[in-house]
């Protein structure tokens, strides 16, 4: 071969080779434009999910949030009514016990006006001194009998009553001493009869001083107002266990007569004005 049909030769290959360069790059260019729009398709479609995402949890958030709302003012709702109706327990409630207050009390009343109508009433109608020995007089005991009835609408059940004779000086003192609360013991007792008047036995007591006066003490007491004392307590009870005690007091007069003990002799005390 020639040195020219050398040169003739590369000189077509170069033509080729220059042919061909174009087309591959071409090729090439082709594939990252693919490739990019690839990438760029899937990021596109990330960026859409998670922006769907984030929407769809924005919104769950929204509801979640207005039903937590909606609970929660529900909840105020029941609380509100839970109040109320406890408030209105509270004022039925208040109501049932006023009712039951008034009820109870009435009841009472009717109780203490059927006791005070239908209980025993003990009072003690005659006094009278031992008929030998009248006066309080030297050596002898002094006696007085109490006579006492029922005036009342019932029985006066186990009545007992204790008694004294207190004669001399500074005998107010041992008046209040006797009428100091004190159990009464030994003795019977007797059931006494709503007879009132009609009774045509009533009980009595036999109230003594259980010592003999001297002659200094008989003279005092018939010359001094309030030195000659006839005391009695008696108690009974109704049907219905309720108790009752009825106190008896007289003072001598120089005149010969008694006269009902003031209020201060049985402990109470004076009235000031």
């Amino acid at each position: 071969m020639s040195l020219d049909d050398t040169r003739e030769t590369y000189a077509h290959r170069s033509e080729a080779a220059t042919d061909v360069l174009p087309k591959e790059k071409q090729k090439r260019m082709s594939r990252a434009e693919i490739i990019n729009a690839w990438l760029t398709a899937m990021i596109f479609l990330a960026t859409a999910a998670s922006a769907y995402f984030f929407y769809k949890q924005w919104k769950e958030m929204q509801g979640t949030a207005a039903q937590t709302e909606r609970i929660i003012s529900k909840s105020q709702e029941q609380i509100d009514q839970t109040i109320a109706l406890a408030s209105r327990t509270g004022e039925l409630r208040d109501q049932q016990k006023r009712s039951a207050d008034a009820a109870e009390a009435s009841l009472n009343a009717v109780n203490s006006n059927f006791v005070n109508e239908e209980r025993p009433y003990i009072a003690v109608t005659k006094q009278t001194p031992n008929p030998a020995h009248p006066k309080v007089e030297e050596n002898f005991d002094p006696v007085f009998n109490i006579e006492y009835r029922n005036f009342g609408r019932s029985a006066a059940i186990d009545t007992r009553s204790r008694s004294h004779v207190f004669f001399g000086e500074n005998i107010k003192g041992k008046i209040i001493d006797f009428f100091k609360p004190v159990p009464i013991t030994g003795g019977s007792k007797v059931t006494v009869p709503p007879a009132g008047a009609a009774d045509p036995n009533p009980p009595f007591i036999s109230a003594r001083a259980g010592r003999l006066a001297s002659d200094k003490e008989a003279t005092f007491v018939a010359a001094n107002d309030y030195a000659l004392a006839i005391v009695a307590v008696i108690e009974y009870r109704d049907a219905k266990g309720n108790k009752y005690s009825e106190r008896y007091c007289t003072l001598n007069l120089v005149t010969g007569a008694f006269q009902y003990c003031p209020d201060d002799y049985y402990g109470i005390p004076e009235k000031k004005n």
